[in-house]
């Protein structure tokens, strides 16, 4: 059934790509241009991890360069062209990626739900609309899922085997070479094996949670210390958290040439112009907070409407503003559907409820990543598309019974 589930995703995405309309399929993914696509022009030239003007790319992990880098290598190997090749490593990610939501939905509900909840990841519009264009997220999505299904596996049989949840780390590790925001998976993780009633307490439990964090550790550290090596400061992930964080706080007021602009109350515009003024200070995490508590002394009110807009945001908004009327009732139908099925999942006790509890935890976590940076929906979609793995608690109890 998982492979059947992989080859229709592959075939919707292929539908996807047929129906949408030509002047949206652009690939308008300025990191892409910007970033990702010279590092691994520089990698496979053999300068290493550089940018385009020969620094060392600290902006974001190596993680997306590297597999591009592998890509266009064997595309130059076979004699395919770019395109091609970076069309069939995003159907190859959507592939393994359906898989594994259906071997995760299969661990607590029977065949045909979990095949269910397969057809909603595929069909959910932001996955699909990362579809069309190279992004980071379809890679991201394998090693983020495949950590799950792992630690899920390992949390749901009760086992107490630690090179479980030491592999089940190493995948969230990798996911985090691709994306910083994954920076919140495992605390998520740890925490739900702390609160979590399916595992031994005491020492082991402390033991299987070090083993999780040991194993996201493991890949993550040699690029923490290339980075320090490179720039002589500490960075978590990517030099580029504080600039992620001031476009953030100022988004209504940097016009750039995909924002067509959406209108925001007054004082959060005068509040917003005086954070982009001062972005020349936010140079790091403290530095934002030390700002971002001036400017709450200075107007509480806007800005507290300003962070409330920033936590909104972050579950509808589009970068480029262009649809986000059309997004917000999308994601009031899915996120109904989740919070249904996690009502009815959570009153069903057991396993489910566990489940329920570790979505929650994981969703607060991107969720929290998210409001913290540029807010918008690209950023939280990849765990927003694995919690409708709740939706078959929905279905009549023959139906969605659990495994065997």
């Amino acid at each position: 059934m998982g492979l059947a589930v992989a080859a229709v995703a592959v075939l919707l995405t292929l539908l996807f790509w047929v129906l949408l309309p030509e002047q949206l399929r652009a690939n308008t993914n300025s990191d892409y241009w910007n970033f990702y696509e010279p590092v691994a022009r520089n990698i496979l030239a053999g300068e290493g991890l550089t940018t385009a003007d020969g620094r060392p790319a600290l902006r974001y992990p190596p993680g997306y360069p590297l597999l591009l880098a592998a890509v266009f290598g064997i595309a130059n190997a076979l004699g395919v062209p770019d395109l091609v090749a970076l069309a069939i490593f995003t159907l190859l990610c959507v592939a393994l990626s359906a898989a594994l939501v259906y071997v995760i939905a299969r661990m607590l509900w029977g065949p045909l739900p979990a095949a269910i909840a397969g057809l909603l990841w595929m069909t959910y519009p932001p996955v699909l609309w990362s579809t069309k264009q190279p992004n980071s997220e379809t890679p991201f999505s394998v090693c983020f899922y495949a950590g799950v299904a792992i630690f899920w596996y390992a949390y749901s049989r009760r086992t107490r085997s630690w090179p479980l949840y030491l592999a089940a780390g190493v995948c969230i590790g990798c996911s985090m070479l691709i994306r910083p925001l994954a920076l919140s998976i495992p605390p998520a993780l740890a925490l739900f094996v702390l609160l979590g009633r399916a595992q031994p307490g005491g020492l082991l439990r402390l033991g299987l949670v070090g083993a999780l964090l040991v194993g996201c550790a493991l890949p993550v550290l040699p690029w923490q210390g290339w980075m320090y090596a490179q720039s002589g400061a500490w960075h978590l992930l990517s030099s580029g958290g504080p600039s992620s964080m001031r476009d953030g706080l100022t988004f209504a007021v940097d016009r750039r040439d995909r924002r067509v602009g959406n209108p925001v109350p007054s004082d959060v515009l005068a509040t917003m112009e005086r954070l982009r003024e001062r972005g020349g200070e936010m140079r790091s995490f403290g530095s934002v907070v030390r700002i971002v508590g001036e400017e709450l002394a200075r107007d509480p009110p806007a800005m507290l409407k300003l962070l409330a807009i920033k936590a909104m945001r972050s579950l509808y908004a589009m970068d480029s503003e262009r649809y986000d009327t059309l997004s917000i009732l999308m994601q009031c139908f899915y996120l109904g559907l989740i919070g249904f099925g996690a009502w009815h999942a959570w009153r069903g006790d057991g396993l489910p409820r566990d489940y329920v509890l570790m979505t929650g935890l994981l969703l607060l976590g991107f969720w929290g990543i998210t409001f913290l940076v540029l807010s918008i929906l690209r950023y939280t979609a990849p765990m927003i598309a694995l919690a409708l793995t709740l939706v078959p608690a929905l279905l009549p109890p023959a139906i969605r019974r659990p495994p065997s």
